[in-house]
């Protein structure tokens, strides 16, 4: 909606973040988003009143870079919105199945953890990615296993990510 609109001034749909989140998860669902796949509706608030967020996942596995999201005023119109969640190719989804399966035995995550390297140690789950909205490059997909570090560039959280042979993935997705 264009930002001098009058609708944008308008006060939020609701202030409850938890009917909000209902809300937007009816109004993304009723274009074909499969409600199996929200797994959380999380409330953004600033000055402008509450965007809500969903995020997504496939048999239990987040998938990272899918993004759906939607503010609407007290006249039930969105005034702001955006949508990227692309299907994810059937392979892909059962080799990420397989790969939480393993690391969801405890002896299994230990034997994988001890291949990785000494500051990939920590806590830890299995992700799926896909290329991201602004990506240029062919469409792709993969699981990994993301390890957040304590911090990184300019003190924010790093990831570093790796596929089910604990080989380091680099893809900026």
């Amino acid at each position: 909606m264009n930002g001098g609109a009058p609708e944008v001034g308008l006060p939020d749909w609701s202030t409850d973040p938890t009917a909000l989140g209902a809300h937007v998860t009816a109004y993304f669902e009723s274009f074909g988003v499969s409600s199996c796949q929200v797994t959380d509706a999380q409330a953004l608030g600033g000055s402008g009143g509450l965007t809500i967020d969903l995020v997504r996942s496939i048999g239990g596995i987040i998938v990272g870079e899918s993004s759906a999201y939607a503010k609407f005023n007290n006249q039930d119109q969105s005034t702001s919105e955006g949508f990227y969640w692309p299907a994810i190719p059937a392979d892909v989804v059962t080799s990420a199945r397989a790969f939480h399966d393993m690391v969801a035995d405890p002896a299994q995550l230990a034997a994988y953890k001890a291949k990785l390297p000494a500051d990939a140690q920590g806590e830890g789950g299995v992700v799926l990615h896909h290329t991201s909205s602004s990506s240029t490059t062919p469409f792709a997909a993969a699981a990994t296993y993301d390890v957040v570090m304590s911090a990184g560039l300019l003190g924010l959280p790093a990831v570093l990510s790796f596929d089910a042979n604990d080989n380091p993935v680099s893809m900026a997705w």
